[in-house]
């Protein structure tokens, strides 16, 4: 893909990630949390994505 050989050209490497559903739902309970102002809820939620590697 372009992207790819844009990213090649320039000497880096993408690191992407598929998502699994089971990490999509997990992300929106983070932003609902976070919109509903239930901050130390998304906080423990937001160490576990950062700990699989999601953010």
């Amino acid at each position: 893909n372009a992207l790819g050989y844009m990213l090649d050209v320039l000497g880096l490497k993408a690191n992407v990630k598929r998502l699994t559903e089971d990490d999509v739902q997990s992300i929106r309970k983070w932003e609902a949390l976070r919109k509903e102002k239930r901050y130390a809820e998304a906080d423990e939620l937001r160490r576990i994505l950062q700990e699989k590697g999601l953010f």
